[in-house]
């Protein structure tokens, strides 16, 4: 029981990692459209 605990704990924090990522990626590739707008 609390194996399965920290394993869905394990995932819940990959997919914060992979959201920060996305959001890091997205915050990188709109700067400089929104920079060229302004």
């Amino acid at each position: 029981m609390i194996k399965q605990e920290k394993k869905s704990k394990n995932l819940g924090m990959k997919r914060v990692a992979i959201f920060l990522i996305i959001i890091a990626f997205v915050v990188t590739a709109v700067a400089p459209i929104a920079s060229f707008f302004m």
